[in-house]
């Protein structure tokens, strides 16, 4: 009897097999995919990298020992000029392998309290990489009991060429940067102009990453972020960019230029930090000399952005459409550099002005140039 049940018992986990072999496969999938998660951080636990409080990697491990810890560990991206340097020194022929390692690195807080004595630092790069990437601007301004007392500004050689679009964006050319000093000469300038006064940015971490790359090495940094605080403060926005928050503020001036973005964070971290957070309502037009005109913008232009163009028109009275039509008076032509143009050559609003034009229409087309001498030369009325 007892064997019959026995029988009976394997007959059933046979059965139980075959029907949920897929329960089997899961569960042996889920061990494995843990065990290799497991395996993983503790592989990570090996590699050396920098932590997010920026403290010193180093403590009582000798040289010889941190080398050897070194050549093993595959380091993440951020640690490449420390690995490097590290790897230099300890290449050198009269190296004492017995002493520990020191490395001097930035103490970076980011703070949590109310400031009114600040620096606001911006700067503008060629790109988003700061290892493949240059600077090709930085501006600071310097605030004492919330009052602008100093400003900072200068263009930097970037070391590689700026992209087009880049210059588009920025308005920086690689003419401008020709004679500019580097990035190692113009960040010694800063330090001297920041001192040990906190400061101020917006998405202030990629700022900070290319300003300690290229030599920003103050003991001790600290600093607060519009960009969080905006975050936290002002969820119901569609985005938390810097001219979204300029718009939504009421701030009018330039965007994409270091020196303008940082008196914008200024008044926006003013804003945030008070908790003065209703919207401030975009003016009426200072003037009416473009009222009863219609413009239209196509391409992109280096002396201002297709936005700014379209503000300092409805600031005199103009209205900006979107196409070109019968009613429209101006027809505003930039640089065509959109990939998706009708021919090639021409974008969709310049053919059909030209047809327009062709056709008896006074629509007239003009340059950045033309649109301020228009405005310079149009009678003023006030509104």
């Amino acid at each position: 009897m007892k064997d019959f049940w026995k029988l009976i018992s394997i007959l059933i986990l046979i059965w139980l097999v075959i029907t949920f072999w897929w329960v089997l496969l899961l569960i042996a999938v889920a061990t494995l995919l843990v065990w290799g998660i497991i395996r993983y951080r503790q592989k990570r636990k090996r590699v050396i990298h920098m932590s997010s409080d920026r403290k010193d990697i180093t403590s009582t491990t000798t040289s010889q020992e941190f080398d050897e810890q070194i050549k093993s560990a595959k380091p993440i991206k951020q640690e490449k000029s420390v690995v490097e340097s590290i790897k230099q020194a300890t290449s050198e022929p009269n190296f004492n392998y017995n002493a520990p390692i020191h490395i001097d690195r930035p103490v970076i807080h980011q703070l949590r309290r109310k400031l009114t004595d600040f620096v606001v630092v911006d700067i503008e790069t060629t790109g988003f990489d700061e290892y493949e990437d240059g600077i090709t601007q930085i501006s600071a301004v310097k605030y004492k009991n919330d009052i602008v007392t100093d400003t900072f500004d200068t263009y930097v050689k970037p070391g590689c060429d700026i992209p087009q679009k880049v210059q588009f964006l920025t308005h920086i050319t690689n003419e401008k940067v020709a004679n500019a000093p580097t990035a190692k000469d113009a960040i010694e300038e800063l330090k001297s102009f920041v001192g040990n006064i906190p400061l101020v940015g917006h998405n202030f971490r990629f700022d900070l990453k290319f300003l300690i790359h290229n030599g920003f090495n103050l003991s001790d940094i600290s600093y607060e972020d519009t960009l969080p605080m905006s975050n936290s403060k002002l969820p119901e926005l569609d985005n938390h960019k810097l001219p979204t928050l300029k718009h939504y503020f009421g701030i009018t001036n330039e965007s994409h230029n270091s020196l303008n973005d940082c008196k914008t964070t200024g008044t926006v971290y003013q804003h945030l930090r008070d908790d003065d957070l209703d919207s401030v309502p975009i003016s009426e037009p200072t003037t009416t000399k473009f009222a009863g005109l219609r413009f239209c913008i196509t391409g992109q232009f280096m002396e201002a952005s297709r936005d700014e163009i379209s503000e300092l028109i409805i600031r005199n009275g103009g209205r900006v459409t979107k196409s070109v039509s019968k009613l429209t008076n101006y027809l505003i032509d930039g640089i065509q550099v959109d990939v998706r143009l009708t021919d090639g050559v021409h974008s969709g609003s310049e053919l059909k002005a030209a047809e327009l034009i062709q056709n008896g229409s006074a629509l007239k087309i003009i340059d950045y140039q033309a649109l301020q001498e228009l405005l310079a030369n149009s009678t003023t009325t006030s509104a």
